[in-house]
């Protein structure tokens, strides 16, 4: 019986695990517009990176404007696009720290002496944006000639071949703290101007921590 059992045990051998695949890199979680600031230290603002548009760019429709100051909407280099797809902020001329998006009309901050400068242009701003409580929080926008007002993933206001006409916009938003982002270019006509201002609610506005 011994000689069984030890028969039985040398056709049995011991095989090692294989080696556990190596780990993937830690993920770099850094957000592109920097981390989230100290709320209770930050400088109120935004991070503004500047653009230029030469005129001669496939997307300046400068023919495009009527005799009443308003872009011929009909054109189809006007229908609805993403800006994210499109190459208007991928040069930067320019960056500054902006406490205040009021700029009114006949703002024109980019003149590098190209034709037509300083007509055409494309500003994105940047930073986060903490809400503290669940509200309907009302803010001011006004453009020529195309915005995206961006909280997170959603766009909450966009404005397309629109004249200088600051109004009231709204959106709710919920509590929490959120990549902020405004997208904005001149791209026709003379008429120039932006303004952007939250009027109400208990929010904030700073830019990330690099």
């Amino acid at each position: 019986m011994i000689w069984l059992l030890a028969m039985a045990c040398s056709d049995y051998s011991v095989r090692e695990a294989p080696p556990a695949p190596p780990a993937p890199p830690p993920a770099d979680e850094t957000h592109p517009f920097g981390d989230p600031p100290d709320w209770n230290t930050c400088k109120p603002g935004l991070m503004a990176r500047y653009s230029n548009l030469p005129s001669d760019h496939p997307d300046v429709q400068d023919e495009l404007v009527l005799d009443t100051g308003v872009v011929d909407t009909a054109d189809t280099a006007w229908e609805p696009l993403d800006p994210y797809t499109v190459d208007w902020w991928d040069e930067i001329s320019f960056s500054s720290f902006e406490p205040s998006l009021e700029y009114g009309p006949g703002w024109a901050p980019v003149d590098e002496g190209l034709k037509d400068d300083p007509r055409f242009f494309a500003v994105r701003w940047e930073g986060w944006l903490r809400v503290t409580q669940n509200e309907e929080v009302p803010f001011i926008l006004g453009a020529s000639t195309d915005a995206w007002v961006r909280v997170g993933e959603d766009t909450i206001a966009h404005l397309s071949a629109s004249p200088y006409d600051p109004k009231t916009h709204s959106a709710s938003l919920r509590t929490g703290q959120y990549p902020f982002e405004i997208r904005y270019a001149h791209r026709a006509g003379d008429e120039l101007g932006f303004r952007f201002r939250f009027t109400d609610g208990d929010v904030q506005l700073c830019p990330g921590e690099r």
